[in-house]
């Protein structure tokens, strides 16, 4: 969790803050070539020292490297602006990538870049991109062949194996087998963007594959290699920002997420290889071009990942078709350390018609006349007194920001907003050895004698009651007091809609719903914090008839028609409470003997109510004849898992990553049905927000 946080803290002030400079330790091309130079102790020391504690290492004077890159950059540049094989990605910041893309494998050698027609400008990034290319094949192999004598299963047993049982015994084995991907990027400023906070382009993450091979960036105006800022993450957490000495004949090595998932695994504890997270942050020089190639070396597609059980291609395939398909936000952190996401490979993936939004590729066309009559497309946009669509937060109008804020309440919309979308401040949870929740519940036993019930034994979240008379009359209600052990957002209580259906709108245009409890339920929540306008307190409200986002129902039922009186709350250095007495949910009446079906949930991390992070939340049966509420077994309802699987996963304490990973194999044994957890997850939460770093393609 220390990590968990420095990070996150690393990656909301990369963009703030003048970090002391690094420039990567290097070695040059004759000595990595000669092995009675390699082999000195001066260099040889260096490379290890270099991969084992910091993952990054140059290789310099490289002949004829620059003359051929700058042309091939300058080229990509002006070809991407006419290649259909051009893809291109708006980040956070307003910065805007275009890619051009292609492979390479040892044994079916350099793919083409189908441009879609003659280009004289891309006639001649064919060219060159093809020597840049060759070059890169040729240092990246001796490279490989050092890395591999170096670095040795431990036991001899193979880093990797196919279904077969072919062995790939060597780092040399696995990357001769696996496919390289070859990246042109050009990133570009928008003009009109406007950033209300400093923001990372690209947050903190690690690159998928066994390393990265790329030339430093330069700028096409300037020349220069002055190009943004690059952070690096060091094993003592330290951030530096990298900077590259301006000899242009220089190739990068950087360790990848793969080290972590199966080649550190086989070294020796003492031979460990470093995989650094790093960020990036454009210039804010606007309309200039940062002009880089990076090539990404893979793991072999018949390779088995340990301990899924499947192929390197398999989990691809996988992650495409669940991006595509919008049916689950778990599958692309298979193939991933950590629990952490691949996203890159969703922006990519969405075909046309679509647009990557809220983790998922959405239809742009469906959606618009869903919501406004009209396909959503950037031309109709226009036609419609709008300058763009984006993916957008509805109700605020901002733009999504996958760095904060991957999973939350957005959807395509046509927009005139440049404004990027800024997560809610995260919640301080107190470190004080004062506070002492044994005690706190004990005191709200005093009065709430009745019935307590917890999600588990040794849960944070606990629901005490008192029955029949209120404290102030003898009406016939329960009384209520929900508590948790730490700062609050929010604190909710409320009763189960097992007719609750939501909206849905796939990535192929067809309009639906399906069932989700939190649909038109009931619900108390005590609200602690007075910011983006919402109304603190404990009040009484009804979630929206078909979409669960809570702007959509934001708004308090009036007092006069609410249920709940003698209502409170109490948010001390230490604990969260809200109280109130009611003898119903909404139109519900409460049953004082039998079950009444409740869901529940808090969130911790967050402050404001529309950015949550819900990392605990279920539903119960409670029945109020017993002391515990609880002294039955649970039954099915609202579609999905059982309650009481539900219970486990989600109302159990585990963590939302833990989460992820059952819903992964539950996808898996079920293809053919939607994600079960799917009923219980509100689309304005954001589940990727547990996890610091994502593993993405490459910078």
């Amino acid at each position: 969790m220390a990590l968990k946080r420095l990070l996150l803290l690393a990656s909301a002030f990369t963009a703030c803050f003048a970090y002391e400079k690094f420039q990567p330790e290097s070695i040059t091309y004759d000595e990595l070539l000669s092995d009675d130079l390699f082999s000195s102790n001066q260099v040889l020391s260096r490379f290890r020292n270099e991969i084992e504690t910091r993952g990054i290492l140059a290789v310099s004077d490289i002949p004829g490297l620059a003359e051929v890159y700058a042309k091939a950059v300058e080229q990509a540049s002006r070809c991407s602006k006419v290649s259909d094989a051009a893809k291109t990605s708006v980040f956070a910041d307003g910065t805007k990538r275009t890619t051009l893309a292609s492979t390479f494998s040892v044994s079916a050698g350099y793919s083409p870049v189908n441009h879609g027609g003659n280009f004289p400008a891309c006639n001649d990034f064919d060219v060159n991109s093809l020597l840049v290319r060759e070059i890169v094949s040729l240092v990246s192999s001796k490279f490989t062949e050092r890395l591999s004598e170096e670095f040795v299963s431990r036991s001899g047993t193979p880093f990797l194996q196919t279904k077969e049982g072919k062995r790939f015994d060597s780092i040399l084995s696995v990357v001769n087998a696996g496919n390289h991907l070859d990246h042109f990027h050009s990133y570009s400023k928008k003009p009109t963007t406007k950033v209300e906070v400093d923001m990372a382009t690209i947050d903190f993450h690690t690159d998928q594959g066994l390393f990265i091979a790329f030339l430093p960036a330069k700028m096409l105006k300037s020349g220069s290699n002055d190009a943004g800022q690059f952070v690096l993450q060091f094993s003592d957490m330290s951030l530096r920002e990298v900077v590259f000495a301006n000899d242009m004949n220089t190739l990068v090595f950087m360790m990848g997420d793969g080290m972590k998932q199966f080649v550190n695994p086989k070294l020796s504890v003492e031979r460990q290889i470093y995989v650094p997270p790093h960020a990036l942050t454009m210039s804010a020089e606007a309309e200039n071009e940062r002009l880089w190639f990076g090539r990404m070396f893979l793991a072999p597609e018949e390779a088995i990942l340990e301990p899924y059980g499947l192929s390197f291609g398999e989990i691809q395939e996988l992650t495409v078709e669940s991006l595509r398909s919008g049916t689950s936000l778990s599958t692309p952190t298979i193939g991933c350390s950590g629990g952490r996401v691949s996203r890159e490979l969703s922006e990519d993936s969405c075909l046309d018609d679509t647009i990557f939004c809220w983790s998922r590729c959405m239809n742009t066309t469906a959606y618009g006349l869903y919501y406004d009559g009209f396909a959503y497309s950037e031309d109709n946009c226009l036609a419609n007194g709008f300058n763009f669509m984006e993916c957008v937060h509805p109700s605020t109008d901002t733009i999504y920001n996958a760095t904060v804020q991957a999973h939350g309440g957005f959807r395509p919309a046509c927009t005139n907003s440049t404004t990027q979308y800024v997560a809610s401040p995260l919640i301080t949870q107190p470190d004080n050895e004062e506070c002492n929740f044994a005690n706190f519940v004990a005191e709200g036993k005093s009065k709430f004698t009745d019935g307590e019930w917890r999600p588990s034994e040794s849960d944070d979240f606990v629901v005490q009651w008192k029955l029949n008379n209120r404290f102030s009359t003898s009406e016939d209600e329960v009384c209520f007091r929900v508590a948790y052990n730490g700062i609050a957002g929010w604190l909710s209580i409320g009763l189960y809609n097992a007719a609750g259906q939501e909206l849905q709108i796939s990535t192929d245009g067809q309009v639906g719903s399906r069932g989700n409890v939190m649909i038109g339920a009931p619900v108390v929540m005590g609200i602690f914090f007075d910011e983006d306008g919402q109304e603190v307190g404990v009040h009484e409200y009804l979630i929206h008839s078909s979409e669960t986002r809570f702007p959509l129902w934001n708004t308090p039922i009036a007092d006069n028609v609410s249920n709940i009186a003698d209502s409170m709350y109490n948010l001390t250095d230490c604990f969260s409470e809200m109280q109130f007495c009611t003898t119903a949910f909404g139109n519900r009446e409460l049953e004082m003997n039998g079950f009444n079906h409740f869901m529940w949930g808090y969130d911790s991390r967050r402050t404001i109510a529309s950015k949550h992070v819900p990392t605990s939340r279920g539903t119960a049966f409670l029945d109020f004849s017993f002391a515990d509420g609880v002294n039955a077994p649970s039954s099915s309802g609202g579609g999905g898992l059982d309650d009481e699987i539900k219970f486990a996963l989600i109302g159990g304490g585990i963590g939302a990553g833990s989460v992820l990973l059952v819903a992964a194999a539950l996808v898996f044994a079920f293809p053919s049905q939607s994600n079960p957890l799917d009923d219980l997850q509100d689309p304005d939460s954001d589940d990727s927000a547990t996890t610091a770093t994502d593993v993405k393609v490459a910078i």
